[in-house]
C-alpha cells in the first residue's frame, strides 16, 4: 500500500500531524517573504538586492587599531588648525572635531552649496587623492582676511583668484597636518587643484569609501565646516608607512598625543628691508650691482612668521654667529 503524499494538490489524509510538527517544519523553512520583503515579486524577476552600508565602526577595511590611529590623527589636526588659522588669517580661529564616519566618495560630493570648493590633495605613491571641502561662510571669511579686509558673503561660485587663495590656505593647514602625522609628510602632500564647478565635481566621483572628517570652524565672525574625505585605501597606506618607521626608530613620546601644537614647526624669516624696482631694471640686474635700500644702519629689522612680519628685532653676533634679538610686536612700531 503505497503512502498519501503529505504536499500532494490531489490527495489528502484526515490525519493531522503531531502537535509541533507543523509549527516547526514552517520555523525553519525560510519563505521568499522573509528572504527579501513582504512586496511580492513578479514571476521571472529577480527581487533586487538591498546594499548593504559599510559599517565603519565594525573595522571591515581598516583593523580596530587603525580606526584608533586614525582618530587621534584627526584630534590632532583639529587641535592644531585653530591656533594656526589664526595666525595665519590674523583673526580668531577655532576649530573643533565634529565627526568621523564612513561613507562614499560619491555622497559627500551630492547635495553641495554653489559657494562651497573642493581641494584635491596629491600624495605620493600613486595613492587616492585627498578631498578637502569648504562650505561658503568659510570660504567668504578665509580670502576676505587673506585680502586684508573683511569677510566675504558669497552666495555664487568663488572665482578663480578666490580659488587660488583657499588652496594656497588648504596647503599651509596640509602642512601643519603632516608636520603631526609622519606617515602624511613622508608622501608629501600638495594641492593639485581646488574645484569650484560643481558640474566639474560631478565628473570626479571616484567609487570608493573614505573616511569623512567634518570640522566645525570659526574664523572671525563667520562659522561653517570643513569635510575632509580620505579615502580608506589610503589611509591603509599612510598609517603601514608610519607603522614601519617606528619599529624601525624608538617609541614616540606619549607628549606627541597631547601637545601637537608643539610638533608643528613654522618657517621664521627675517627681513632687512622690501622695496619695488622696475621689471625693466629687474631684467637688467648682474652680479656686482649695487641696490640701495635707502634704511637707516641702526633701524630694527622685521622678524617674519610664515610670511607675516610679527616682531621687530635688532641685529646683532652670538657665538660667531648672525642673531636678532627681538624688540617689539611690529605693530607698536611705525612701517
Amino acid at each position: 500500500m503505497t503512502e498519501p503524499q503529505p504536499d500532494s494538490p490531489a490527495e489528502t489524509t484526515g490525519e493531522s500531524a503531531p502537535p509541533g510538527e507543523a509549527a516547526d517544519e514552517q520555523s525553519h523553512t525560510p519563505t521568499a517573504a522573509a528572504q527579501h520583503s513582504s512586496a511580492p515579486t513578479p514571476a521571472g524577476e529577480k527581487a533586487p538586492d538591498v546594499p548593504k552600508p559599510y559599517d565603519f565602526r565594525a573595522g571591515n577595511e581598516l583593523s580596530r587599531d587603525s580606526l584608533l590611529q586614525l582618530r587621534i590623527r584627526c584630534q590632532r589636526l583639529c587641535k592644531v588648525l585653530g591656533p594656526v588659522a589664526s595666525a595665519y588669517l590674523d583673526t580668531a580661529a577655532d576649530t573643533e572635531m565634529e565627526m568621523l564616519e564612513a561613507t562614499s566618495f560619491e555622497q559627500c560630493l551630492q547635495n553641495l552649496p554653489d559657494s562651497a570648493a573642493v581641494a584635491f590633495i596629491e600624495v605620493a605613491g600613486h595613492l587616492s587623492e585627498i578631498a578637502w571641502e569648504v562650505d561658503g561662510n568659510l570660504v567668504g571669511g578665509i580670502v576676505g582676511r587673506m585680502l586684508g579686509g573683511p569677510a566675504l558673503h558669497l552666495d555664487r561660485p568663488p572665482t578663480a583668484l578666490e580659488a587660488a587663495l583657499l588652496g594656497r590656505f588648504i596647503e599651509e593647514m596640509v602642512d601643519v597636518w603632516a608636520a603631526t602625522w609622519e606617515g602624511l609628510a613622508q608622501r608629501e602632500p600638495t594641492v593639485r587643484e581646488v574645484v569650484v564647478d560643481l558640474a566639474q565635481l560631478q565628473t570626479m566621483v571616484r567609487d570608493e569609501e573614505v573616511a569623512w572628517l567634518a570640522i566645525r570652524t570659526r574664523v572671525g565672525d563667520e562659522e561653517g565646516t570643513m569635510n575632509v574625505y580620505l579615502p580608506l585605501s589610503t589611509i591603509q597606506r599612510l598609517l603601514e608607512a608610519e607603522e614601519s618607521s617606528v619599529q624601525a626608530t624608538a617609541a614616540p613620546s606619549p607628549l606627541v598625543l597631547t601637545d601637537p601644537v608643539g610638533q608643528v614647526k613654522v618657517p621664521v624669516s627675517l627681513v632687512v628691508h622690501q622695496s619695488t624696482i622696475s621689471l625693466r631694471e629687474a631684467m637688467r640686474l648682474r652680479p656686482g650691482d649695487v641696490i640701495p635700500l635707502r634704511k637707516p644702519l641702526d633701524a630694527p629689522l622685521t622678524v617674519a612668521v610664515r610670511g607675516r612680519a610679527k616682531f621687530l628685532a635688532q641685529a646683532g653676533v652670538r657665538q660667531g654667529y648672525l642673531a636678532a634679538r627681538l624688540l617689539a610686536p611690529s605693530d607698536d612700531f611705525a612701517p
